[in-house]
């Protein structure tokens, strides 16, 4: 949004955009292969990577949940990742409000 104006902003954005994409699901994906090397690549066999679809003629097995705790805490980097450029209008109004006051 702000980074519009500035193209070095936008080449910026976009290389921080890959690398908080591709560098977690790098992390993930290597520790489900550790973890779980038959599992996984089964898995990987009846899902698209980046857009899940059920591919006809595939089995799905019942998902036992059992490790579900662990993908979601994976997860918490997104809004850390975005609570910054959520907050900053905020801030920034009660701040100019903070010093109109004075």
């Amino acid at each position: 949004m702000v980074a519009a104006g500035e193209p070095i902003l936008v080449s910026i954005a976009l290389a921080w955009c890959a690398a908080t994409t591709l560098w977690p699901s790098d992390m993930k994906e290597s520790r489900l292969t550790r973890d779980y090397p038959a599992g996984y690549a089964a898995y990987r066999g009846t899902i698209d990577r980046w857009i899940p679809s059920r591919r006809r003629g595939s089995s799905h097995d019942a998902c036992s949940h059992r490790a579900l705790l662990r993908p979601l805490l994976a997860e918490l980097h997104t809004p850390l990742i975005v609570a910054p450029a959520l907050l900053k209008p905020g801030i920034v109004k009660a701040l100019a409000l903070l010093s109109s006051s004075r």
